[in-house]
């Protein structure tokens, strides 16, 4: 057995004898007067995790996940990359990428949709991520509070909106910049009010009958959030 094989063996065997694990992990936005703290659980089986946490003087929480997409040949896991997607409770999504110190350490960074920075590190000790807490809170307490992630449709007289509806295949898409349950819901609103009126325009305040419809397909890209939908009747 090569060298290489021998590593990989002794990784699977550490990966299979550990199984779930739970470590602390702390963070904060760069910008704002806002710490978090909670757990993230991470499965050695499949390279996974779910991640939980809160503010800890404020009331927002999040939750979401992480996964890897690079494995160091390092025993120690050191140098280990990965995605992680947080959605917090406000309506805030971020998206980052964490590095491993060791196979239950690291940190990591990434950015909200409002482009504020948040960066983290997991695997401390209680003792130490309490000592980390009062540490970042103390650089971080003259910052402004972390302002509302909600999400501002756009105006009548703005034309970030894409749309288009097809009476032939009574198919169509729009397309807007955004993400998020409240950008979703707005969608779906101006979808409706297409489907009900035929008339491709979208104006707030628009009143029209109910329609019926389906979502084809859903997608994001370069900040654009698409969704296609098909006219039912």
């Amino acid at each position: 057995m090569n060298k290489k094989a021998i590593w990989f063996f002794l990784l699977l065997l550490l990966l299979f004898s550990q199984g779930c694990v739970t470590y602390p992990v702390v963070g904060s936005f760069d910008a704002y007067n806002e710490t978090f703290k909670g757990t993230v659980t991470a499965n050695l089986f499949t390279g996974t995790s779910e991640i939980n946490i809160a503010g800890v003087d404020g009331k927002i929480r999040g939750k979401g996940s992480s996964w890897m997409t690079y494995m160091s040949p390092s025993l120690n896991c050191e140098g280990t990359k990965g995605n992680v997607l947080l959605t917090f409770d406000d309506g805030r999504i971020v998206n980052a990428e964490f590095s491993c110190l060791s196979c239950a350490s690291g940190w990591g960074s990434g950015k909200d949709q409002g482009g504020n920075p948040f960066t983290f590190t997991f695997g401390m000790t209680n003792e130490e991520a309490e000592q980390f807490i009062e540490k970042t809170k103390k650089a971080i307490a003259n910052h402004p509070s972390l302002p509302a992630a909600g999400w501002e449709p756009p105006k009548a007289s703005e034309p970030p909106v894409e749309f288009e509806y097809n009476p032939e295949t009574k198919t169509g898409y729009i397309s807007v910049k955004g993400k998020g349950p409240e950008v979703r819901s707005w969608m779906l609103k101006q979808i409706e009010e297409i489907c009900a009126s035929k008339n491709i325009v979208i104006e707030e305040g628009t009143t029209s009958e109910p329609a019926h419809f389906r979502v084809l397909n859903e997608t994001f890209l370069d900040g654009k959030f698409t969704i296609k939908f098909e006219l039912v009747r």
